[in-house]
């Protein structure tokens, strides 16, 4: 994808977000790895097809109620009998636990079908895990990354990935990354060994939020092999 010249950035706000961005004289493709569903804003932007595997199972269990209304309920009637509460304040409480229980149970069963639109956007390459991200996932897991199957998987796709885009011309890959596991820093800050190393050999950017601001001054060993 050739960019134009100048400095700039395109955003997509969502649970995730997919970005692009672009400095002067060079070239750039955006990777995500969304857990939820994500708004779409951009041209094309590249997302591993086992996260939208992993979301399915994901959403539903991270969004359901951990209290069930029912509970709610025989709480409501036992203070109606009790006269702690009025009749009028009983009926008020049963109707919006039931535009709980009905939004509730109507999001979560479209979560198939938005998962199904996301996958089909047309700003959106969904990319299954190949041969060599599979090779890469295996090299990963015998190093000290601590990660965890599925994390290892996602970095290996995005590893592999990244260098695939720059075979194509682009010159670097930002990843948005919201995932404290896979960001090449610890929450002081401090820079993780291997996980930086391998971002920088891919000649990746991690962004540890979506606000994709402006990078003041990327690698320059990034572009002096170009």
């Amino acid at each position: 994808m050739q960019l134009p010249s100048g400095r700039g950035k395109v955003n997509a706000w969502g649970e995730n977000h997919l970005w692009l961005r672009y400095r002067k004289g060079s070239k750039l493709s955006g990777l995500v790895e969304p857990r939820i569903s994500v708004a779409l804003a951009l041209r094309v932007s590249n997302l591993p097809a086992i996260c939208l595997t992993e979301a399915r199972e994901t959403i539903p269990r991270r969004f359901t109620p951990r209290t069930d209304s029912n509970d709610l309920r025989k709480f409501v009637q036992w203070a109606k009998r009790q006269g702690k509460l009025t009749t009028e304040d009983a009926n008020a409480a049963f109707r919006v636990f039931d535009k709980f229980d009905g939004l509730v149970t109507n999001e979560l069963t479209k979560v198939p079908e938005r998962l199904r639109e996301l996958a089909q956007h047309p700003h959106l390459n969904v990319f299954p895990l190949s041969e060599s991200m599979l090779e890469r996932q295996v090299s990963i897991g015998a190093m000290d990354t601590s990660l965890k199957p599925y994390d290892m998987a996602v970095l290996a796709a995005i590893l592999v990935r990244a260098e695939d885009l720059q075979q194509q011309g682009h010159s670097w890959v930002g990843f948005c990354e919201l995932d404290s596991d896979l960001q090449p820093w610890d929450k002081n800050g401090v820079l993780k060994p291997i996980l930086s190393d391998l971002y920088n050999a891919s000649r990746i950017w991690v962004y540890r939020d979506f606000l994709v601001e402006d990078v003041d001054e990327l690698p320059e060993v990034w572009f002096s092999s170009n």
